[in-house]
């Protein structure tokens, strides 16, 4: 007679392994629903946006607020400078980085690892703890 027997760790883990992905799953979600929002928000119409109740689809669709916000402003100079400024300050990190990241690695001074933890622990802090108010 054959018994089926059942390994409980092997149960065990695809319990867990479901409940964290369908966890990671809804935090997931979550995170997306505001970029969705936004997304979907371009699409209506202005008196629609702040419209009671409030509704997720738009029920009038329209491309005007793009046309509207490239003609209305200077919207391809707009762009370049944010191009301009995002590029510089991505190739300057990456120098400033690469170099700070080579001492680090090559040299072992303790006070070299005194401004390590200094760097780590202020790229720990979120930009919202940093920033002051004007």
């Amino acid at each position: 007679m054959n018994k089926k027997t059942y390994n409980i760790s092997k149960l065990h883990d695809k319990t867990s392994t479901v409940l964290l992905t369908t966890a990671l799953i809804i935090i997931a979600l979550l995170y997306l629903f505001p970029l969705v929002w936004f997304v979907l928000s371009s699409f209506k119409p202005g008196s629609e946006l702040f419209a009671y109740p409030l509704s997720v689809l738009p029920r009038n669709p329209t491309a005007g607020n793009y046309s509207d916000a490239w003609n209305s402003l200077d919207f391809p100079r707009l762009f370049g400078n944010t191009l301009i400024s995002s590029v510089v300050t991505t190739f300057l990190t990456i120098i400033a980085s690469a170099t700070c990241g080579y001492a680090f690695a090559k040299y072992d001074q303790k006070w070299l690892s005194f401004f390590f933890v200094c760097i780590i622990a202020t790229t720990m802090l979120p930009t919202e703890v940093i920033m002051n108010p004007v």
